[in-house]
């Protein structure tokens, strides 16, 4: 799978095509829209019928695979991934140097030169699924007399040693670099579109040029281009990558299968954190309970049998105060209301919950979990008895739920960035990352100390 050009090479738009059913050969249309599946039309009798015996309508047919042919020659099958901000992912720009004529150079004279930067490009040859990963840069330059461009555009570039069929590359790694661009830049990110090809091998193992690639059009690939940027808006704190491919504790096709195996096992942290991080625009209120619900979810996977001890104590201990009220003689409907009154289940304790998960993390990212001075939020929890974090979390998820207090978006959203980190910190131990690349990529560096 790779992506070898800046711009895709097949536009969006109708284009007439034959398709190829059974042995049958219909003309027809095939629509290709971004963000969208592609949609087939065929002028005719998908399979003969007999008309004078009657037809019932509409006629269904379901086929594993179309197949067909664009009058222009490219074949079709209904079935190098390039994803936005992957050069903050990639962390090296492609750009080592750049050369330009002095201020105080004739108005026309010097030169404009820039330098490439060898090790912008990263691979990975990982042996357990035969995969190897090139992390690269497409370059795209015009040159005339009048005009010097020079673009870049990041792109990774999948190969594998057994075929795998373009749903199969989806799921298996396409998708979950999504996932992980996104948790890595703190923001949902867009697959602008992806490649594919096959490499014929000889007897001898040699590759041999691709022979047949194409683009993939479906919902969710843009088929737009991208061009690295590094504007001053990444380097504040807040939009600080997450981890970079230099810092990652393993390799990444470790870490694609890492979130490929938390996601198989049902990991509902991961599906809840997930839906929120592709997310952008839910408003603070949704989004902080969204992520509460995402941690709450953790915690159930990970104390699991915590939980059911807790739950079976608790059990035990109601039907022995059950059974010693009997044995004072209360009357029978005073039982059967305390009985229909109890709940068989222990309460849960959303605090110690959260303070479970937050003395999980290190401590540099528990004393980060602050909210800013003069917050009103904090201020009101404070007032209602809720001093401590988890309390305070806690309040301000019952009162937004229930209904029973709303506050603007400004006060809401600091509470947002303090369950947000909880979820990224977690996140991240859950992939492998140790204590200290959890809290390097949660705890912005401190401000150097300004000279006396």
């Amino acid at each position: 799978m790779v992506a070898d050009s800046f711009k895709p090479g097949f536009q969006p738009g109708d284009y007439a095509c034959e398709w190829i059913v059974g042995d049958r050969r219909i003309a027809g249309q095939i629509s290709l829209e971004a963000l969208r599946p592609p949609q087939a039309s065929l002028f005719g009798d998908v399979e003969e019928r007999d008309w004078s015996k009657g037809v019932d309508l509409p006629q269904n047919h379901d086929y594993d695979r179309v197949v067909g042919r664009i009058r222009s020659g490219q074949d079709v099958v209904l079935t190098d991934t390039r994803i936005t901000d992957l050069d903050l992912l990639f962390g090296v720009a492609p750009i080592s140097s750049v050369t330009s004529p002095p201020h105080d150079a004739p108005h026309i004279g010097g030169q404009f030169a820039v330098k490439t930067n060898p090790l912008a490009d990263r691979r990975w040859e990982d042996e357990q699924d035969g995969l190897i990963v090139d992390c690269t840069y497409d370059i795209q330059s015009s040159m005339n007399a009048h005009r010097h461009t020079v673009l870049f555009s990041p792109v990774v570039e999948l190969a594998s040693h057994t075929s795998l069929t373009v749903d199969e590359w989806m799921d298996r790694w396409v998708r979950p670099m999504l996932r992980i661009a996104a948790l890595a830049t703190r923001r949902p990110q867009r697959l602008t579109w992806l490649t594919v090809s096959t490499a014929p091998v000889d007897a001898t193992g040699r590759e041999w040029p691709p022979h047949t690639n194409g683009v993939v059009f479906g919902s969710g690939i843009e088929q737009a281009p991208y061009e690295a940027d590094y504007p001053d808006e990444w380097r504040r704190p807040e939009n600080r990558p997450l981890f970079t491919l230099e810092s990652m504790p393993m390799t990444l096709p470790e870490l694609l299968r890492r979130w490929v195996d938390l996601s198989s096992d049902g990991n509902l942290f991961l599906e809840l954190y997930g839906l929120a991080l592709r997310q952008a625009d839910l408003p603070p209120r949704a989004r902080f309970l969204y992520l509460v619900q995402a941690l709450e979810a953790l915690h159930a996977e990970e104390h699991a049998a915590e939980e059911l001890a807790a739950q079976e104590e608790f059990a035990a201990q109601r039907n022995d105060v059950i059974t010693a009220l009997k044995g004072v003689g209360l009357p029978s409907s005073t039982l059967s209301f305390i009985r229909g009154n109890w709940s068989k289940t222990k309460m849960p304790s959303l605090d110690r919950r959260l303070r479970q998960l937050i003395d999980m993390l290190p401590v540099e990212v528990q004393n980060a979990l602050v909210p800013p001075p003069g917050n009103v939020v904090a201020a009101e929890l404070s007032a209602a008895g809720n001093t401590k974090l988890e309390g305070q979390v806690r309040g301000l998820r019952n009162d937004l739920s229930h209904g029973r207090r709303n506050f603007a978006d400004r006060a809401l959203l600091p509470w947002v960035g303090i369950v947000e980190t909880l979820c990224r910190a977690h996140a991240l131990r859950l992939l492998g990352f140790e204590d200290g690349g959890i809290a390097d990529g949660l705890v912005a560096p401190a401000a150097p100390d300004l000279p006396a």
